[in-house]
């Protein structure tokens, strides 16, 4: 179907035209002829009726007394009249007296006949009847046939004319119309051809000319005036699908074709780099501000990342507080890490984000093209393993694709789906470090700690499953398995009758900060009928990050409303604060190994432990050393007035079944230690 050129609705409006102007000229041309020919007719028909009254007048004595020889005189008189054909005259009775003309004419069919026009002028003639009065009386009638044929022939003239006349004027019309339809139709067919070059292009850029100022020219102008706005909103959808709209960076749709276009490239990307970043803490700055900050914070993140860009980096933000970075010209880890550089340290400056001074930094994950991978799906998770490479590694670190961290994370995953079912399989196990009382000497506790023996693997090292555990939610379910698991090794020794004072179970954060905890503490301590003072629960100091201290004091006094102890644990290590220490309930602090280890050698290590033991004296707090492992580490903790101590020199943890036989070798062996320490503080 063709719309430009030859028009279906050009076409339909001059056909239109064109029959209008067939009916109307059709028409008049019948309504003329047809008054023209009654006319006419009923002149001819007039003129004769006064011809019959005459000659009716003239004969009527003659009729009276039957004088045919004088009738058809006068008859002969009446024939002589142009186009009389036939006259006949009759008596009373209707009997003819005498009759002149066409003889193929019978009397019959016209003396009674007084036909109308349209019959009249179809027969070619048309009978004129007028009664013969004498004083009166009607004595016969005169009958006159008159020609009309010449009529017909002027008929048949004038319609030749008409049509004539019709068909210069249709012409005319037809002109006339193929000029108004193409000025009606021109920019429809314009506007038409634009519509199927927007629907095939998808250029919303097209506009139609025109030169009318009718309704056609004003549709024309809308439809323009539409394509600017739709053009327009195109534009914005544009940018909504490629740009992030909190930061004006690339978002992750642009980030993959970009990708993907250097990929495809003649040089298959080679010297292109890819870095995934991931904001350090951001988490913990969106719950303690609220969104409306972590947002304001990734924005002036992605305006600084802008300032140390050029034009060989690809920002991106792929979601959340991660970022990507794809970077050409680099063919060595060492430009990697020249090119990743400025834009980590832009984030060392602190933020001012709603007046409050805010501290982050960011770490990354690096994969050079194509060393590392020829397909997007390849760079992106292998980036992604480096990356959680280098937050595993802790902070601000950057960390480049390695080929066993593949391996690595095939263990993990492996790992975690055999950590599901290691409840159910009776793999878990929970051993336990002895607490020496310093002041005393006797094991006045233990620390459980959860150990998985592994069918295949033998024991996994908890820093490797634990960190599964909690990215995949385990994390609550073993946590409530070595809680109930170590009251339930408690009471057995109590009934034994060991004089345990003691059992630390260390709880995450996650399940600390289930609304349920603290009542399924109390159904684990009913269940196992484990004494509360026995029981010590350890938190982190990571607990803090990003909650409420008030939300964290209720949790806490909830738990200590059970009798049980808690202790702070790793001190040091995290977001330690005095203002948390000296309000929340806590019954004992424990010093990382960290600031144990070559105490005895290490003046400036010694001076900070004898601070955090004095501190801990100072609330009212147990102090706990970790980590002690030589005789000289534990006699430093000694003179620093340490209460408990618990490392390798006195014991490794231990199976249930082997800490009876530990607790007698630890009080035989290092009795001396403990003897000494006593005659110091009596001479104190």
């Amino acid at each position: 179907m063709k719309f430009l050129g030859k028009s279906i609705i050009g076409r339909r409006i001059v056909a239109l035209v064109l029959v209008s102007l067939t009916l109307s000229i059709v028409t008049l041309t019948a309504s003329f002829l047809w008054f023209q020919l009654r006319d006419s007719i009923d002149a001819r028909r007039a003129g004769v009726e006064a011809t019959g009254y005459v000659f009716a007048s003239a004969i009527a004595d003659d009729v009276a007394v039957g004088n045919k020889q004088a009738v058809f005189n006068a008859l002969r008189s009446i024939r002589r009249v142009p186009d009389v054909r036939l006259v006949i005259a009759t008596d009373a009775s209707g009997q003819e007296v005498a009759s002149l003309g066409v003889a193929a004419i019978l009397q019959s069919d016209v003396i009674d006949e007084n036909t109308g026009w349209l019959s009249s002028l179809n027969r070619g003639w048309f009978p004129v009847i007028t009664e013969i009065v004498k004083s009166g009386a009607t004595v016969g009638r005169l009958v006159i046939v008159t020609d009309v044929s010449s009529l017909r022939m002027q008929v048949i003239h004038a319609a030749l004319v008409t049509l004539l006349v019709a068909f210069a004027a249709g012409s005319l019309g037809i002109a006339a119309a193929i000029r108004l339809q193409k000025r009606i139709t021109g920019p429809l067919a314009a506007l038409t051809g634009a519509m199927i070059h927007i629907r095939n292009a998808r250029d919303y850029s097209t506009s139609v000319k025109h030169a009318s100022d009718d309704e056609t020219g004003v549709l024309v102008d809308t439809f323009n005036e539409m394509m600017v706005e739709i053009g327009n909103r195109d534009q914005t959808l544009k940018h909504l699908a490629y740009f992030d709209t909190l930061t004006g960076l690339a978002n992750r749709q642009a980030f993959q074709g970009h990708l993907e276009t250097i990929l495809s490239a003649s040089d298959g990307g080679t010297g292109s780099a890819l870095f995934l970043l991931d904001l350090d803490e951001f988490k913990a700055v969106n719950d303690s501000y609220g969104h409306f900050a972590g947002d304001t914070l990734l924005a002036e993140v992605a305006a600084r990342f802008k300032v140390e860009g050029n034009e060989n980096l690809f920002l991106v933000r792929l979601g959340g507080d991660e970022f990507a970075v794809v970077a050409r010209g680099i063919a060595t880890e060492g430009e990697a890490q020249t090119t990743i550089a400025p834009l980590i340290a832009s984030l060392l400056r602190t933020f001012d984000i709603l007046g409050r001074q805010i501290a982050i930094g960011a770490s990354a994950g690096v994969v050079l093209i194509p060393r590392d991978g020829t397909t997007p799906v390849d760079l992106l998770r292998r980036a992604d393993l480096a990356l959680y490479q280098a937050k595993r590694e802790g902070r601000g670190r950057v960390h480049f694709y390695r080929p066993w961290l593949d391996e690595d994370m095939q263990f993990r995953t492996a790992l975690a789906q055999d950590l599901r079912s290691a409840i159910d399989a009776n793999q878990l196990e929970a051993h336990y470090q002895p607490q020496v009382n310093l002041h005393t000497g006797e094991v006045d506790g233990f620390e459980s700690l959860l150990r998985w023996k592994h069918p295949v693997h033998g024991y996994v090292a908890p820093a490797k499953f634990i960190p599964i555990a909690e990215s995949n939610g385990l994390i609550c379910d073993l946590g409530n398995w070595v809680l109930r698991e170590s009251c339930r090794q408690a009471r057995i020794w109590i009934d034994q009758g060991m004089p345990i004072k003691q059992i630390s179970v260390n709880v995450s954060v996650t399940q600390f900060k289930q609304p349920s905890f603290h009542r399924e503490v109390e159904d684990i301590l009913l269940e196992t009928r484990l004494p509360p003072r026995v029981l010590c629960l350890e938190l982190t100091e990571s607990l803090f990050a990003g909650s409420s201290l008030a939300w964290v004091r209720d949790m806490l006094e909830a738990l200590k409303g059970l009798g049980i102890k808690l202790a702070i644990d790793d001190f040091g290590t995290g977001y330690s604060s005095l203002s948390y220490l000296h309000s929340l309930p806590f019954d004992e602090l424990k010093i990382d190994r960290a600031f144990v280890g070559d105490i005895a050698t290490d003046e400036a290590k010694l001076r900070l432990l004898r601070g955090m033991v004095e501190l801990g004296h100072a609330l009212d707090m147990t102090v706990v050393a970790e980590g002690a492992e030589t005789a000289e580490e534990v006699a430093v903790l000694v003179q620093l007035g340490a209460d408990h101590i618990q490392g390798y020199y006195f014991s490794r943890p231990l199976a249930a079944s082997e800490i009876l036989q530990m607790v007698d070798t630890i009080r035989n062996r290092h009795q001396k230690i403990f003897e000494r320490h006593a005659k110091s503080k009596g001479r104190a």
